[in-house]
């Protein structure tokens, strides 16, 4: 049984806590998708834009046998509360699941949460580098 079997339920979890009203069901090999309100079957292209950026994270945070995993821009099409929960689930995976993630971002959301999960203890700074880039004069 392969690694993503035990996982629809973590990804319904993380779906709720970014206040997603989806779920996620495998039939005949094929990863469906279920809007938890009305339990009605709906396609990846009837959701919005959001709940197809962060999928393949979950699924990638969830189930990759790797232990570095990079992404780009995870907040996009998120709202602020909600890219705090990425950075909350990314911040499982290096917590809970020995995981280390490359995140390339312009969301101040996730910094934030970030900077507050280490106020709070949750995540130690030797754990977190965080790299500010901007132009040189050259361009």
């Amino acid at each position: 049984m392969s690694q993503w079997q035990h996982s629809p339920k973590l990804v319904d979890r993380w779906l709720r806590a970014l206040d997603l009203p989806h779920q996620v069901s495998i039939e005949e090999r094929e990863l469906r998708l279920v809007d938890s309100r009305g339990q009605t079957p709906v396609t990846f292209a009837s959701v919005g834009t959001g709940v197809g950026q962060v999928l393949p994270i979950l699924i990638a945070g969830l189930t990759s046998q790797r232990k570095t995993i990079a992404v780009e821009q995870p907040e996009l099409h998120l709202h602020p509360s909600q890219q705090g929960h990425v950075a909350d689930f990314i911040i499982d995976g290096v917590t809970s699941r020995n995981q280390q993630w490359l995140v390339e971002s312009h969301s101040e959301a996730i910094i934030s949460r970030v900077l507050r999960r280490i106020r709070e203890k949750k995540l130690r700074p030797e754990q977190v580098s965080v790299l500010y880039v901007e132009p040189g004069p050259e361009g």
